[in-house]
């Protein structure tokens, strides 16, 4: 059964999470964000002996920490993938369309940025990797040491919404001229001699680190792959439960379907996989979105461009819940709640 050793990473909005689920004991549930298991271990607490989880994540350590916590836990599985997938990992568990909640916990997590070695901090010295899943793709180094100046400042610039990000481009290819940038206390090093101006609390790096963690893990690419997926997975009267880190100031116009952002319903054909208005809906919205990866938390991201506005000193928690409903012999898509919760 569920592990009780203590959590290295505290969810935010656990809470509020688990209630927007609307959990009962037998359902079937997916946390495709399943970092260290903090709300996989909250999710089979509340589910009884018929109840069961997926659980997803393409970070080895999260696949390392599954087997340890809960691999005595019948009701548990685990497949190590990134959330893009999830289609076709219920699929492969009979799942499609039985789904009654998915949680998704955006960004990068407090034990992933407290590990040097994993390169997504500035504050300790390690090699720049920054890749969610360090056994596959380019490293943030590889990535920065191909990377044109003027694709770079395009980056720093959308993804991190760096006011200097030309300026920082050119440092850093000025600097990869002389020697690779290798390191993450390196290239804070080059951002923090060339960013003439400090933000309040931030370090002036922080930007250019989450654009490239950003890029490198293609994260708008797979929220834009993973939200019309879910919406499919979903049965009816299901919900998709969204925790996404947003910055103070945005103008709260955050949201993940056009239908959910109006507060109202986007039908469309139930066929289990031809993008309907539901997917149209959700994958605009999600190409619409920029992310914003300072904090240690949940450091996850996004927010409709039309918000506008820089980062501010105080940041937020989003909690994002869609419900799936059927309308006749289509299936919609009603935004039922949201919750934010500052922390700093």
């Amino acid at each position: 059964m569920t592990s009780t050793a203590p959590l290295s990473h505290q969810p935010v909005l656990l809470t509020e999470a688990l209630t927007a689920l609307h959990l009962h004991p037998g359902g079937r549930y997916v946390d495709a964000t399943f970092g260290r298991g903090g709300h996989a271990a909250a999710l089979l607490a509340a589910l009884g002996p018929e109840g069961r989880v997926l659980a997803l994540d393409r970070d080895p350590a999260a696949a390392r920490c599954a087997a340890e916590r809960f691999g005595g836990d019948a009701r548990f599985s685990f497949v190590r993938a990134a959330f893009g997938r999830l289609a076709e990992v219920v699929a492969e568990r009979g799942w499609s369309g039985r789904v009654d909640g998915i949680l998704l916990d955006l960004g990068v997590s407090s034990p992933q940025l407290d590990d040097p070695a994993r390169g997504f901090s500035f504050n300790r010295d390690g090699p720049l990797d920054m890749r969610m899943d360090p056994t596959a793709g380019s490293s943030a180094a590889e990535w920065l040491d191909r990377i044109d100046e003027v694709e770079l400042g395009r980056v720093l610039a959308e993804y991190g919404e760096e006011r200097f990000s030309r300026r920082v481009a050119r440092a850093v290819v000025a600097a990869r001229r002389q020697a690779p940038v290798a390191t993450t206390q390196q290239l804070a090093a080059i951002v923090a001699a060339t960013v003439p101006t400090r933000e309040p609390g931030k370090h002036p790096a922080t930007r250019t680190f989450q654009a490239i963690r950003i890029a490198v893990n293609d994260e708008l690419g797979e929220l834009r792959a993973v939200l019309p997926q879910a919406v499919r997975m979903l049965a009816p009267g299901g919900q998709l439960a969204v925790i996404s880190f947003i910055p103070g100031g945005s103008g709260g116009q955050a949201v993940y379907a056009g239908a959910g952002a109006r507060k109202g319903t986007a039908a469309g054909s139930a066929d289990g996989g031809r993008p309907n208005g539901n997917d149209a809906a959700i994958d605009r919205a999600g190409g619409a979105t920029r992310c914003c990866g300072g904090c240690r938390q949940s450091a996850g991201t996004q927010r409709a461009v039309a918000g506008g506005g820089a980062i501010g000193m105080k940041n937020q928690v989003l909690l994002v819940v869609l419900t799936v409903t059927v309308l006749g012999s289509g299936v919609g898509v009603v935004y039922t709640q949201h919750a934010t919760t500052a922390f700093h």
